[in-house]
This record gives C-alpha cells, sequence and structure tokens, in this order.
C-alpha cells in the first residue's frame, strides 16, 4: 500500500492514482451509512494514518460528492459536515478531557 500511494500522489503512475481516488470516493460511501445510521448531524470525523498522508490529494478527491450521493437523504447529507482527525493521539484527547472535567466535578 505505500507503494501505491507514493505513486499515486507523485503522479507518478496512473492506476495508482485512480486506487486513491476509489479508496476515497468507497468512504464517502461508507461514511454517508454511518452518517445516516448514527444521526452524525453534528459532523462526522474522519481518522487513521492513510488519510493523513493523502494530504491536499484528500482534500479534492471525490469523497464529499459521493459522501452526499445518498437519493432522498442527499439534501439531509450536504448538511453534515466531515472533518479529518489531524491530531497524533486523538484518543488521548478525549480521555483527558473527560478526566479533568471528572477532576473538576470532584468525583
Amino acid at each position: 500500500m505505500p507503494e501505491i500511494v507514493r505513486r499515486g500522489l507523485t503522479g507518478e503512475s496512473a492506476i495508482c492514482d485512480e486506487t486513491i481516488e476509489v479508496f476515497c470516493t468507497t468512504l464517502g460511501t461508507v461514511a454517508n451509512d454511518r452518517a445516516i445510521t448514527l444521526g452524525a448531524f453534528g459532523g462526522l470525523y474522519i481518522g487513521g494514518g492513510i488519510v493523513l498522508r493523502f494530504g491536499q490529494r484528500f482534500a479534492q478527491s471525490g469523497l464529499r460528492q459521493r459522501f452526499e450521493r445518498k437519493g432522498h437523504f442527499s439534501d439531509c447529507l450536504a448538511q453534515i459536515a466531515t472533518y479529518v482527525i489531524t491530531a497524533e493521539y486523538p484518543a488521548f484527547l478525549g480521555v483527558s478531557a473527560i478526566l479533568e472535567k471528572k477532576l473538576m466535578a470532584g468525583t
């Protein structure tokens, strides 16, 4: 996979670039199913190292168009923001926020 990403991002291989695009658009389809199923109206957060390695290529991909393509749910999905998690250890940030809140409450 690292070689596919490298060759796709550098423009060295059209098929590798297409593979990245297929990954992104497929992720958009999976994400729209999850957003509807879970009622993620406050936004959908996408994490993982592979997405971060795509950089600007991810932002320019068809993910968002595919995310919004869902028949009669399209208007609803167009209102849901998508975010990429860029923190190195996002789970630790969440846990520390919970711990701080508990400590402040005295529990």
